[in-house]
């Protein structure tokens, strides 16, 4: 859920056809097409490569030098927390979470 009035759904695209016949009439999408759905359970069968591919990250943590607001926790970023292959294969895994990334930007 990216905000009251905004979803994004994923996922095979009979299933999502499906899901659409049930919304009410004036509900608008899009369709995207693509090989890997993110953000979502979806990605999955990927997760263990991606880690390989991303493993020369840094995985000491280090202070960021900006605000970072994680759209993985929805929190600010602790500066523990290496931004590693752990922390991006999560990223893409995990749903994005707008909401509450905007709400801890507003309570800063």
């Amino acid at each position: 859920i990216n905000s009251p009035s905004a979803v994004v759904l994923a996922g095979p695209e009979a299933e999502l056809a499906l899901v659409k016949e049930l919304l009410p009439a004036g509900t608008t999408g899009v369709l995207i097409r693509g090989n890997i759905a993110f953000h979502c359970p979806l990605v999955q069968p990927i997760a263990d490569s991606l880690a390989k591919r991303l493993r020369f990250l840094p995985s000491k943590p280090r202070r960021p030098s900006a605000v970072f607001i994680s759209t993985v926790t929805g929190r600010l970023l602790s500066h523990d927390r290496p931004l590693d292959a752990a922390y991006w294969v999560a990223n893409v895994r995990q749903p994005v979470l707008f909401q509450q990334v905007r709400r801890a930007g507003s309570s800063r």
